[in-house]
């Protein structure tokens, strides 16, 4: 067994035939697989070629893979930062929306109070013709009755107007 393991150093054990192993005589290894010093380093080179070429491709894809996750937090972190931005837009927006209602509804009812005095102010030159004529009527109602006399009140003759005719008879 000594005597194969150093004819097979230089060979990897996963391309040793599992034959290869046992200690048999009849058992002997093809001339492919026998370790001469140009097979061998041949072999080895391109092995290690093999193997040099996996690595740089694993060491790329690992690269690649560490730039995506870098990619993926940062698109999640600016994700996060756009729902945080979206969420105070909707809450400035429903402010906005709110205190636009309020200023459409006080707007209303400046609008009907502006309209109701313009109303008013319109009516105030009649309003005022109307309370001189009123005021008129009344001072001379007032400066009427004292100047003047009735005789009857209801067609009856008052007691003022008997006594004055009998007083002015005697």
């Amino acid at each position: 067994m000594k005597a194969q393991s150093t004819h097979t150093k230089g060979l990897l054990k996963e391309n040793i035939p599992p034959a290869a192993t046992v200690s048999s005589p009849e058992l002997t290894l093809p001339d492919a697989i026998l370790p001469t010093s140009k097979n061998f380093h041949v072999r080895y080179r391109n092995e290690r070629r093999c193997y040099k070429r996996t690595r740089s491709h694993v060491e790329m894809l690992e690269a690649s893979l560490q730039e995506a996750q870098l990619a993926v937090v940062g698109a999640a972190s600016q994700a996060r930062a756009d729902q945080q931005s979206l969420t105070a837009a909707q809450t400035s927006l429903t402010a906005a929306k709110s205190e636009a209602k309020h200023l459409r509804e006080r707007n209303e009812i400046l609008t009907k109070r502006n309209h109701a005095l313009g109303m008013r102010v319109s009516r105030a030159p009649l309003q005022k013709a109307h309370a001189v004529k009123k005021a008129t009527a009344r001072t001379i109602a007032q400066t009427t009755k004292h100047t003047t006399f009735a005789l009857k009140n209801k067609n009856i003759i008052t007691d003022t107007v008997r006594q004055g005719c009998d007083g002015a008879g005697n």
